[in-house]
């Protein structure tokens, strides 16, 4: 800008904008684990006060400083400022192709976000004495939690989540009240009588009834109660999980955990629905360590496993749980909730399809449910703002009529065509890939192929809260093929 004789007054106002932000939201941060710490306290749900009122005077001291730099926020964003722009360090910048962007030193070591997180990963392995991960889990990192969180509540408990989240007797009025939230909770209830299992419909549905408990912001002091149960850092140690690199720290800006079921405490492993607590008797025979890691996003997924592959001795099992949209020229193609496999997976800047099933098929591991296989295109966001863009993209496939959407499985698969021939013949005969993707959402695009649709606007379809259903079944049935020995 300065070179182009241009000011740079509004860029220093924006860094002024960006640090008030940056400060007040830590602010909010610290407020909102104050509060919940003085209520763990209040309701006597600790037996480590030393240590919560430690924290409460260190969060407390902490607000003091924030509050005293907002009130001098314009000339310290000033400082910083001046101190970036007089620095004298050579920066380049490189993008790719996927639309990444990298700001590097000249001439420094090309140090990517996967590299330094599987570096922090390998170090906190050693430093906590745990094996290196048998399998590998990429998804959303929240959802093995309260799986595993399943065991935590009693049935009179679940009884009174169902009378709050799944009530049988809904009169018109209320459901005036919120049409929406009503008409999704029958949804719900369909999706559960459609599952052939019942111990694992009922599973399926305490998963769904902790989900809305995790995400209840009500007064009732009984479910606030159990909400607190829920996120107690003693509920952390039951079930077994070690947070390995917390999201403060971590490369990826998401929480890696890593399961040790044999750690998982013996009255919640009793407690667990019967389909739950089965896989994970099999996952503790079978000496497994399960590293949970966050939905990556585009080509992180593969910087990231080849990464792990690089550091860890032996080989691991993939497990990818991810949601994908759907675009179809059809009301009469996948439906919303449905679990899905690719055929094929495109990528929007290379008309060359992968052939995933022939090319990984020994590694994928079939799955007792009904899979719908499908089409998938790699794209940069998972949604248009045009639906004849999606159109125009449809049309020019020989599939056509209908794509499933996501927006790192090519890299994904292109990754895995050039790693998995590096294995021994025995590693081959090991190794398992498990691919459980769901149907998320969906949008009905205006079909010009049949006449009397034409015009028709789009129309998009989300699961929203019958979201727990399917990322139930495809996360129990990603462990239950992990746990399968070969």
């Amino acid at each position: 800008l300065q070179q182009k004789g241009e000011s740079i007054v509004p860029l220093q106002h924006a860094m002024r904008r960006v640090y008030r932000k940056h400060i007040t939201s830590e602010m909010d941060m610290l407020h909102k684990k104050l509060t919940f710490h003085h209520t763990v306290l209040e309701t006597n749900g600790s037996t480590d006060i030393d240590r919560i009122d430690r924290e409460i005077s260190q969060m407390s001291a902490r607000i003091e400083v924030l509050e005293a730099k907002l009130l001098n926020i314009d000339s310290l964003a000033d400082s910083l400022f001046k101190k970036w722009l007089s620095r004298s360090d050579d920066l380049k910048i490189t993008s790719a192709y996927q639309g990444q962007i990298r700001l590097n030193k000249l001439g420094e070591h090309d140090q990517t976000a996967a590299k330094m997180a599987t570096k922090l990963i390998k170090e906190r392995l050693i430093e906590r004495q745990i094996d290196e991960p048998t399998d590998v889990l990429f998804g959303n990192d929240y959802s093995i939690r309260i799986f595993l969180s399943l065991g935590l509540f009693n049935e009179s408990e679940f009884d009174q989540l169902r009378s709050v989240f799944l009530p049988t007797n809904i009169s018109k009025s209320v459901r005036a009240s919120n049409p929406e939230w009503y008409s999704q909770l029958d949804q719900v209830k369909i999706a559960l009588e459609t599952l052939n299992e019942n111990a694992v419909a009922t599973a399926a549905e305490k998963f769904f009834l902790v989900q809305q408990l995790s995400l209840y912001g009500g007064n009732d002091q009984n479910l606030k109660s159990l909400r607190l149960r829920l996120f107690s850092p003693e509920t952390f140690q039951k079930i077994g999980l070690i947070r390995l690199v917390s999201s403060s720290e971590s490369p990826l800006a998401d929480p890696i955990d890593v399961l040790e079921p044999q750690s998982i405490s013996t009255e919640l492993m009793a407690n667990l629905p019967t389909p739950v607590r089965e896989v994970l008797k099999r996952v503790v025979q079978n000496n497994q360590v399960i590293m949970s890691v966050p939905y990556t996003l585009g080509n992180l997924t593969a910087q990231t496993l080849e990464a792990f592959s690089q550091t860890f001795e032996q080989p691991f099992n993939i497990a990818f749980m991810g949601k994908v949209g759907n675009a179809s020229a059809s009301n009469d193609s996948i439906s919303v909730g449905e679990l899905t496999l690719p055929t094929k997976v495109y990528n929007q800047f290379n008309e060359e399809p992968l052939v995933v099933i022939n090319t990984i098929s020994q590694f994928l591991v079939e799955s007792g449910l009904p899979i719908h296989q499908a089409v998938m295109m790699t794209t940069l966001a998972l949604t248009f703002q045009e639906p004849g863009e999606m159109e125009a993209l449809m049309e020019s496939l020989p599939e056509g009529r209908a794509l499933t959407l996501d927006v790192e499985l090519y890299h994904l698969m292109s990754w895995l065509q050039t790693y998995l021939p590096t294995l021994s013949e025995e590693q081959r005969q090991k190794h398992k890939v498990v691919l459980r993707y769901y149907i998320s959402d969906k949008t009905i695009l205006p079909r010009y192929f049949d006449q009397e649709a034409h015009g028709q606007d789009k129309i998009s379809q989300s699961l929203g809260m019958r979201g727990s259903i399917p990322l139930f079944i495809a996360l129990f049935d990603i462990l239950n093929q992990l746990a399968e020995k070969n």
